[in-house]
């Protein structure tokens, strides 16, 4: 067994021992992590791309509302 192959069975292991609320919460924050250095523009975009329906309850106050800290 080389490098990688113990790599892989130890993540699948880890994974496999996860509870779904501890995955949710991993690759919810590794999102966050993700999108935290895009900006504003780049947020719009990737949310037209895959959920455009979100940006629509924003429509009546522009987009420049939408982002806020």
């Amino acid at each position: 067994m080389n490098r990688q192959d113990i790599l892989d069975e130890y993540i699948d292991r880890v994974l496999n021992d996860m509870s779904t609320k501890d995955l949710m919460r991993i690759v919810g924050d590794q999102i966050k992590e993700n999108l935290s250095g895009y900006s504003d523009e780049e947020i719009i975009a990737e949310i037209s791309e895959y959920y455009p329906e979100l940006l629509k309850d924003y429509g009546d106050y522009g987009y420049d509302n939408l982002i806020t800290d």
